[in-house]
């Protein structure tokens, strides 16, 4: 059986899971379980081979989805559930100056995502990489937070060391910002998402009755009513 893996993947799951692996070992250490000197471990001559480097992009991806799966029913509605509806709000002021009235409703998104893929599969293309982008900025944001618990837990351990405290602050400041960028990701998606089904109506009947965009039949309708040159 052959296994793919895309870039969706990597961004969202395999990256993130690295940096969670890193934060376990880095935990072990702190309450003096057995762990992997990492240090040690670049300098040694015993490199990594193809099977060591693919049981580490496994494990790294089975960490990834399951500290996602954690962290989405822990965080998600807290922290990114409002993106949705706060984008059509935005969309919906932007264009307040024109004729154009927009009438979703914010659980539309779903609907209209699913009927643009089937429409045009290629409509929505961009959206692919938002999403990827946004998974993997949230998950860096909480493996950011996780590191600064270690590093700060690390400070109590030796109070002697200050440079545990600078890594945590560093950490909390590098949580912050992923997260403002995650939720600009998403806003991006949501966006697309809605900008694209205006071209079929400015509310879900109108989306889901027209079949083509508003702009293609008003092209086509003047090109049927084009005057026929004459010989």
């Amino acid at each position: 059986m052959a296994i793919t893996i895309g870039l969706y993947d990597l961004l969202s799951y395999i990256v993130p899971g690295a940096l969670y692996l890193f934060i376990l070992n880095d935990f072990l250490r702190l309450i003096g379980w057995q762990y992997v000197d990492i240090f040690s471990l670049t300098q040694s001559q015993n490199k990594f081979g193809l099977l060591e480097l693919a049981v580490f992009v496994f494990v790294a991806y089975l960490a990834g989805n399951i500290v996602e799966a954690i962290r989405s029913v822990i965080l998600d509605r807290q922290l990114y559930y409002d993106v949705a509806g706060k984008t059509l709000e935005k969309l919906q002021r932007q264009l307040s100056y024109s004729d154009l009235h927009i009438d979703f409703e914010i659980h539309d998104w779903p609907i209209l995502q699913e009927v643009l893929q089937v429409r045009s599969p290629n409509i929505l293309q961009s959206n692919e990489r938002f999403k990827a982008n946004a998974l993997m900025m949230r998950n860096f944001s909480f493996a950011a937070f996780l590191y600064a618990l270690v590093q700060f837990a690390l400070f109590l351990e030796q109070n002697s060391s200050t440079q545990y405290l600078v890594f945590s602050l560093l950490s909390l400041l590098v949580m912050y910002l992923t997260y403002r960028r995650s939720r600009r990701f998403d806003e991006w998606n949501y966006r697309a998402i809605y900008s694209q089904a205006l071209a079929y109506g400015s509310n879900l009947k109108e989306f889901l009755e027209n079949q083509t965009p508003a702009w293609h039949a008003e092209i086509k309708s003047k090109q049927n009513n084009k005057p026929k040159k004459t010989r």
